[in-house]
């Protein structure tokens, strides 16, 4: 494959996430006239519909409902070659989960959230609703847990920062 069809894919993937978490949130922006008839009109509302049905189905699945996480995994994460676009996630999620909820707390704050499967780990296991941060230093990973926030119906905000939030370089969040 051509560098650019790599970059066309991951592009296309973003551009999937943005209009999912327009639709999850019940905006209603144009898509036909963002990506062109095919994408905006059965593509992406194709697609969105699927995923909507996998959340629902693997929603109490131990193995959880991360399907944005296991794709991009295998599509997407081979196309840019940075150290920090794998999702180590299994050790340190087992680690928050073997230590428990803190039950004086109503929020959830994982940074390196990656595509949010910790958030959603812990959600499972909580006994009441909490809200839930996500913080991580790539856009994409931030999009992909404030999907899969939307899709399982979790109250939160995503943020998307370099590790230096506390000098002012937020990049941008999601609520």
């Amino acid at each position: 494959e051509s560098v650019e069809s790599k970059k066309s894919f991951h592009n296309a993937f973003s551009d999937f996430l943005s209009y999912s978490m327009t639709e999850l949130s019940g905006k209603n922006d144009d898509y036909v006239k963002l990506y062109g008839y095919e994408a905006g009109k059965f593509y992406f509302p194709n697609m969105l519909s699927h995923l909507r049905e996998f959340t629902e189905e693997e929603s109490l699945s131990p193995m959880g409902n991360d399907l944005l996480g296991e794709f991009y995994e295998d599509k997407v994460s081979h196309i840019r070659q940075s150290p920090f676009e794998s999702f180590p996630v299994a050790l340190a999620q087992n680690k928050i989960l073997e230590k428990g909820i803190d039950n004086d707390s109503d929020l959830i704050v994982i940074s390196c959230c990656g595509s949010g499967r910790t958030l959603l780990a812990i959600s499972r296991e909580a006994e009441r609703p909490l809200q839930y941060c996500g913080i991580d230093a790539n856009p994409l990973f931030v999009k992909i847990t404030a999907v899969n926030l939307l899709l399982n119906g979790l109250m939160g905000e995503v943020i998307c920062t370099d590790g230096n939030g506390y000098r002012g370089h937020f990049r941008h969040g999601y609520k």
